[in-house]
């Protein structure tokens, strides 16, 4: 994701799920109940989110990053 770039529009989970960061920056998470949490990524870090979740993510940071979200199926 490049740097400001809006990466995820009204994303919705329903199950479970991690994600991997791949790389350094930061993204910004907008969750549907006007909350947002600031994440820093760091390559190797990881974190578990519990569903349901429903957000926007914006790359709030000045470099690109990249993650993996796997999602459990139940």
């Amino acid at each position: 994701l490049v740097g400001s770039e809006m990466c995820i529009r009204d994303s919705r989970h329903e199950l479970d799920y991690v994600v991997i960061y791949e790389s350094e920056g930061t993204l910004t998470s907008h969750f549907a109940d006007g909350s947002t949490k600031e994440f820093a990524y760091a390559p190797g870090k990881s974190a578990s989110i519990k569903a349901p979740v429903e957000h926007n993510a914006v790359n709030t940071g000045t470099t690109d990053i990249m993650g993996y979200e796997i999602e459990y199926k139940s």
